[in-house]
Formats: structure tokens, C-alpha cells, sequence
């Protein structure tokens, strides 16, 4: 069976009246989809910066967040315990509660140490 255009239109119409009955404003539908979606709430980012990772963990999930390291929790070749060395998102924006923040960790580096010496990874 080979609907007309007309028919089609019809039951266009027909959808359009339901959805106005309903409470559905078609003319509005974005606002109406994205009014009824929950929000999330946004939470700055703590600053975690040369924290060890147990600690900087801790801060980041008491505010809300899930936390990824990147690098090692433990110490570094050079037997220094690792710190936070860069956090994404960074500390101070906002972001979503529930976001994941992702935190790189690096050794202590010994004062006299030289540019290449163990300790700069975790």
C-alpha cells in the first residue's frame, strides 16, 4: 500500500497535536529535552601539586572526582618517593563532579643531582 504525501502530512499533523495536548511544545522540543536532563554539578579542582599519590587521591575523591595515574605511586630508580608533578584538569578550573583527573607523578630529585640522573620518573 503507497501512502500520499497528504496522508503523511496528516499524520504528521496528528503526532504534533498529541504532543501539544501531552504538554510538548514542537516548536520548543530542544528546551524541552535538554530542561528535563539532570545537571551536574561543577567543582573546582583541588590543587594536588607535590602531594604523594595516597594523599592527592584522597583530596581528589573527597571532592568528588575519580582519579587515573599516569605514572607510578611508589618511588622512583633512584629510591625517592614519588610526588604529583602535573594534573588534567588543571588546579583552580571547574569541571563536573564525577570527572576523571588524570595525575602524573615524578621522584624527588636529590639536590645534587644532574640533569638525566634517575629519580625524574616514577
Amino acid at each position: 500500500m503507497r501512502k500520499t504525501i497528504a496522508s503523511c502530512l496528516s499524520a504528521v499533523s496528528v503526532t504534533l497535536a498529541a504532543l501539544s495536548v501531552a504538554g510538548c511544545d514542537p516548536e520548543n522540543s530542544a528546551a524541552a529535552t535538554t530542561s528535563s536532563l539532570p545537571t551536574v554539578p561543577s567543582v573546582v579542582v583541588p590543587d594536588v601539586s607535590g602531594e604523594r599519590p595516597t594523599k592527592a587521591k584522597a583530596a581528589l575523591e573527597a571532592a568528588g572526582f575519580t582519579v587515573k595515574f599516569a605514572n607510578g605511586t611508589g618511588r622512583a630508580p633512584n629510591g625517592s618517593e614519588c610526588v604529583v608533578s602535573t594534573q588534567d584538569p588543571k588546579a583552580g578550573t571547574q569541571a563536573g563532579a564525577g570527572t576523571t583527573v588524570t595525575v602524573r607523578t615524578s621522584g624527588i630529585v636529590p639536590p645534587h643531582s644532574q640533569p638525566g640522573d634517575p629519580g625524574a620518573v616514577c
